[in-house]
């Protein structure tokens, strides 16, 4: 980690959070084009392997915090037509281009989207069947705090689903030199600010392991924790309930 980044990861709590949400704001507009270029679209793929390796039947409503431009909520959406989506993130950019997804698949009636942050949510206790986090959980620099809102906005005996990357040592290094060298390369052509993804390099390198996170979510008071790693080795997803 090289602290002259123009997005250093060791700030005090409440200038990350306002760093995260002006990089945001900036990366917006090739947002999804970026996710799909330097993932090779695999980014659809996890959200997808993750909304179907947990069947969601017989939920009535689902949180995505922390939405972006809203995959993860339009494909619950699309995989279940009875659940009642709400998509929440702190960046209002982010979210306008996620009203124009919306409209485009006619999902404005089933998908409420929502500024807020996910250390105080706008929800009472026990909201949610499912509460869901799609590669979130490492820009928010109190996992805690999300954590236990993410707990507390869960009805009993609800789902949580957090969906991340690590690239932790157990990752063949390929992948860490795809990750430090030629992601930062191909963001420069394409990106508008190029320097968001050495930042992502910094936080998939100081982002717990699996386990660690497990731990973690244990911790908060989360029962059952499920780890599952997907293909190709660098994505997991950890599932728990509150009991």
């Amino acid at each position: 980690m090289n602290e002259n980044r123009k997005y250093p990861i060791s700030k005090p709590e409440k200038e990350y959070s306002e760093m995260v949400k002006n990089m945001f704001s900036r990366i917006a507009r090739k947002y999804d084009f970026m996710n799909h270029l330097l993932s090779g679209c695999m980014d659809i793929y996890w959200r997808k392997k993750s909304l179907r390796f947990k069947e969601l039947k017989g939920a009535q409503n689902f949180l995505d915090l922390a939405c972006g431009t809203g995959d993860f909520g339009i494909f619950a959406a699309e995989f279940y037509p009875d659940v009642k989506i709400f998509s929440t993130d702190f960046s209002a950019k982010m979210l306008l281009y996620a009203k124009e997804k919306l409209k485009k698949k006619e999902l404005r009636e089933r998908i409420i989207l929502l500024g807020a942050d996910a250390l105080s949510l706008p929800f009472r206790e026990e909201t949610f069947d499912v509460t869901a986090i799609a590669f979130g959980l490492r820009n928010i620099p109190n996992r805690t705090a999300a954590l236990s809102e993410m707990l507390r906005v869960t009805k009993r005996g609800g789902r949580i689903l957090v969906l991340e990357m690590t690239i932790k040592k157990d990752v063949r290094m390929i992948y860490k030199l795809y990750v430090k060298h030629l992601m930062p390369f191909l963001a420069k052509l394409f990106s508008e600010d190029p320097d968001a993804y050495l930042y992502l390099y910094d936080t998939l390198s100081s982002f717990p392991s699996p386990n660690e996170l497990k731990c973690e979510m244990e911790q908060v008071g989360f029962s059952s924790v499920e780890v599952h790693r997907f293909w190709p080795g660098i994505t997991h997803l950890l599932v728990g309930l509150r009991p």
